[in-house]
């Protein structure tokens, strides 16, 4: 079987580990070229030695470390463990090749080179890769030819690198004094690495007595293993009511991380998060949180690269979920046990929840791409507020049946006087009618109200409506209440109205996946356009003067509809970021971020 020079990664060569197991006719496999981890390759290699083949690439040392090379410099995130035991790394012209691959990778947790005559000179080159290398975790470098110089280089990387815990030095010509010194700084590690695992099972059994989950101070925990699998065990914890991370490098990445956690969690109310590295993307995926998870009532964030608009938000948010806490409490009635009322999930929902959970699980996506499939499953199992679980059946929408929807596009297209207004609510538009009404709007200078509610319109036709609105000049009135469109797409349209169009007075997305933020900024931009708007600081007299002598333009029938709805509803999450402005703030001071 010859499969070089492909896109297998290790979880690939599992797969063929366990068809071996079944099939006894295979005798030789060729993976050269591949993304394998060298402990994989050795465990093909043995199953097939066992029938008297061979495994064209573990056969051979250099082919190995070629393939681990590989693996490395691309990051596999199946390669956690990486054991080179028995291979004479010091004759080997690809070892400096591993240890340099090594500085860069974020996934290796253990490293073994036992018995591979491992010099003094590699010791110095892989102590130079362990300083960038934030995620090594476990080393075992047993039974070699180390000195105490080689000794000395490990002892001034364990100054600089605090994620080492574990170093096993035994078997080589050190002396006693050097090994007492390495096995200090390593206990005290393990120590701290043993509290964070009790902590790990503490979250994960839901221990009655864990109300508060403080790690302050801590810059030393959040690149472990242990402090990210917490981060995960939140989401099924419903007993931690405080999460404290200050000054601790919390970055964007665990920010994203906490995020996709809160979404399950219903517990915690106050969540600390000052001091740390996180920027305004960070604190989108925070907030995108918030528009789900109704639990947290406070948080800080405080002493972070993020911009003042959304500190505003944050700030906001607080005031009101404080405010409404209180309400609460002085209403409680303490005679009576809390009483909850759990709505039954229906089967799109269970699916969607299972799906998103598959996604979060998957340790080898990135947090970047697990948020943006997590949107895409949103959207995949949508279901308008109030609608049925299936897709929405084509169907007459205000008398126009969907064999007329082509008809409305070509009248659209040839500039028909008398359609000023149109109206397809509850029209399942595939993504070719919507693509052709927009492009046909772009030129009509007739049509001035659209209505296109529940149609299940995503962001690809939010982007195409956009182009639209850049050469309209005609549309005051867009109504897209009840669709998919994310916050992402809320944001480009509300950068085409400030840049590219002065004439839509009214545009609703309510009941997207748009945060309340955008819409009050989109509100905001459009009611200055709309008959009758005073500016706030013209005195009431001059309104009034000015509303009896405006003239009253007429507005298609739409408009009604349009404007009694209010446009801070929302639904759904975020997707959106903006903004990388590094000022910080705490209160209303501003202060620029230090180096630690």
């Amino acid at each position: 079987l010859n499969l070089a020079n492909n896109e297998i990664y290790s979880e690939g060569v599992e797969y063929l580990i366990g068809t071996l197991n079944e099939n006894q006719t295979l005798e030789d496999i060729n993976l050269e070229g591949n993304h394998c981890d060298s402990h994989v390759l050795g465990e093909i290699d043995f199953l097939l030695n066992k029938r008297g083949g061979s495994l064209s690439e573990a056969s051979d040392e250099s082919a190995k470390l070629e393939a681990t090379i590989r693996s490395l410099t691309a990051n596999d995130p199946n390669l956690v463990e990486l054991r080179l035991d028995g291979i004479d790394l010091v004759h080997s012209p690809d070892a400096e090749q591993v240890i340099e691959a090594l500085s860069n990778n974020t996934f290796v947790t253990t490293l073994s080179f036992d018995n591979t005559d491992m010099d003094d000179t590699l010791v110095a080159a892989l102590s130079l890769a362990l300083e960038d290398n934030h995620t090594v975790t476990h080393l075992s470098l047993r039974d070699n030819q180390i000195t105490n110089e080689g000794c000395e280089y490990l002892l001034g990387t364990l100054d600089s690198n605090t994620t080492i815990a574990y170093l096993d030095l035994s078997g080589n010509f050190i002396d006693e004094d050097l090994m007492n010194k390495i096995d200090a700084v390593v206990s005290q590690r393990q120590s701290q690495v043993g509290s964070l695992s009790l902590l790990l099972q503490r979250v994960k059994s839901n221990d009655p007595t864990l109300t508060e989950l403080v790690l302050d101070n801590r810059p030393d925990v959040i690149d472990s293993y242990e402090f990210e699998a917490i981060l995960e065990a939140v989401a099924h914890n419903s007993i931690v009511a405080k999460l404290s991370l200050c000054n601790t490098g919390f970055d964007d990445s665990l920010a994203a991380a906490l995020s996709l956690a809160l979404v399950d969690n219903t517990s915690i109310t106050h969540i600390l998060l000052s001091d740390n590295e996180i920027t305004n993307d960070g604190c989108e995926y925070i907030l995108g949180t918030l528009d789900s998870n109704t639990s947290v009532a406070c948080i800080d964030l405080d002493g972070n690269l993020i911009d003042g608009h959304l500190m505003d938000e944050i700030d906001a948010i607080n005031s009101s979920r404080t405010a409404k806490s209180k309400r609460e409490e002085r209403n409680v009635d303490l005679s009576k046990p809390p009483m909850h009322e759990v709505p039954e999930e229906s089967g799109t929902e269970l699916a969607k929840r299972e799906a998103i959970m598959a996604i979060m699980r998957d340790t080898s996506i990135p947090w970047t791409e697990k948020n943006k499939q997590i949107i895409e499953i949103q959207q995949k199992y949508f279901v308008p507020k109030g609608g049925n679980e299936e897709p929405a059946q084509p169907q007459a929408a205000n008398g126009i049946a969907e064999d007329n929807i082509a008809k409305i596009i070509d009248r659209v297209m040839e500039n028909d006087r008398k359609l000023v207004k149109i109206e397809l609510d509850g029209q399942d538009l595939n993504r070719q009618d919507e693509a052709a009404l927009f492009d046909a709007l772009a030129q009509n200078s007739c049509v001035a109200s659209l209505s296109l509610v529940n149609c299940r319109i995503a962001n690809d036709g939010a982007g195409e409506l956009c182009d639209a609105l850049r050469e309209n000049s005609t549309l005051t009135h867009i109504n897209l209440e009840d669709n998919q469109i994310t916050s992402n797409a809320a944001q480009d349209l509300i950068s085409v109205l400030k840049a590219d169009n002065d004439t839509v007075q009214y545009l609703e997305l309510s009941d997207n996946q748009v945060r309340s933020g955008l819409l009050s900024q989109m509100n905001k931009i459009l009611e200055k356009r709309r008959p009758g708007y005073v500016e706030p600081m013209v005195a009431a007299t001059a309104s009034y003067s000015y509303a009896q002598t405006a003239p009253v333009a007429a507005s298609p029938t739409v408009s009604h509809d349009v404007e009694s709805r209010s446009s801070n509803r929302n639904s759904g999450s975020r997707s959106s970021k903006s903004g990388k402005s590094k000022s910080r703030r705490r209160g209303d001071r501003h202060k620029s971020k230090t180096n630690r």
